[in-house]
């Protein structure tokens, strides 16, 4: 449903229900966006309920952004949530590294948790 909305690469398994512009893509495949505008999910087996130019990065495995607006997960370590909010990211500069899995941020503006 929606419009220009795209799954790509090897994402067979993947849904999106409606909306305008977003976009599941990558090699993990079985991911979700279930609406919004512009939300980018590269992870695998992640989910993006709604909001604003949300993205989980194709780093990300089990992770979820529920609602919200700009909120981004950039985290190799899986398992991390973001509840709604704006601009809210989980992230680790640490390529190989998991310290950032099993992170939450509930809501809020601007809240950053960087392993």
């Amino acid at each position: 449903g929606g419009c220009g909305n795209e799954i790509s690469g090897y994402s067979g398994a993947s849904f999106i229900g409606g909306g305008r512009l977003n976009k599941v893509a990558g090699v993990n495949g079985t991911s979700v966006v279930v609406g919004g505008f512009n939300n980018k999910n590269y992870g695998a087996c992640s989910f993006i309920g709604a909001g604003w130019n949300n993205c989980v990065d194709n780093y990300g495995y089990r992770d979820a952004i529920v609602a919200g607006r700009g909120n981004e997960i950039y985290s190799r370590g899986g398992n991390n949530t973001i509840v709604n909010g704006f601009c809210n990211k989980i992230s680790s500069p640490y390529a190989g590294y998991s310290g950032d899995a099993n992170s939450i941020i509930g809501g809020g503006n601007c809240n950053c948790y960087t392993w």
